[in-house]
């Protein structure tokens, strides 16, 4: 009678082992992988490559994530490989977002591509106070031997290049965004402590406005 009641003991022991672990495994399987739990969401928008001319915009299509080339409206969809990693399906080219709420994303490897938080398609109209901030003599950082102007026609802001007279229109995506389309050369102004008002054209040249 006493082997049977250890028996008995033994068994219901090995029971609750059994259900115990198989209420650990299933609430280890209940959690998601971190590549889950993030949002494609917060990978959509405009990302600029170097040149500040081209973008490749990300946006959530059905349940996937997809790049397309804004100059071109090609479309690549994408398959998630990690937390924060992607791949094309077809031509398995690489990407790689920075964090989970993105600043840039790196592809092929080596193109370090920055996010914007505007729509580099969409152009708005120029306010003359605002146009009246840039108009001005601007004076190359690096040399102070070329100079640019820009001028307000009443609608946009025009450069005209010192050294050849060359106007260049611009059009007016944010306040201090903008850009010739025909000349694919992007234009911004800001504003640098100690220096006053600056542009920033022809990919990185930085110029300096005369005060």
């Amino acid at each position: 009678m006493k082997t049977n009641k250890k028996q008995l003991w033994v068994v219901i022991a090995l029971i609750g082992l059994c259900g115990l672990h198989v209420a650990m495994g299933n609430r280890n399987s209940s959690v998601d992988s971190p590549a889950k739990q993030t949002s494609l969401q917060q990978f959509e928008g405009f990302y600029r490559f170097p040149n500040r001319v081209a973008y490749i915009q990300f946006e959530v299509i059905g349940s996937e994530l997809q790049a397309r080339q804004v100059w071109d409206d090609r479309r690549y969809q994408l398959k998630r490989t990690g937390e924060l990693t992607f791949e094309s399906r077809e031509e398995q080219y690489k990407l790689a977002f920075n964090a989970i709420k993105p600043t840039v994303v790196k592809i092929l490897d080596r193109v370090d591509l920055v996010r914007v938080n505007f729509n580099p398609t969409q152009r708005k109209s120029l306010k003359s106070s605002l146009a009246n901030q840039y108009i001005g003599k601007y004076y190359i950082e690096r040399e102070q031997t070329y100079m640019i102007e820009v001028g307000f026609d009443g609608k946009q802001l025009v450069l005209v290049q010192g050294w050849d007279d060359k106007r260049i229109p611009l059009e007016c995506i944010t306040d201090q965004e903008f850009v010739n389309q025909e000349s694919a050369m992007p234009v911004t102004f800001y504003e640098e402590k100690g220096k006053g008002v600056m542009m920033q054209c022809f990919e990185d040249d930085r110029w300096v406005k005369e005060k």
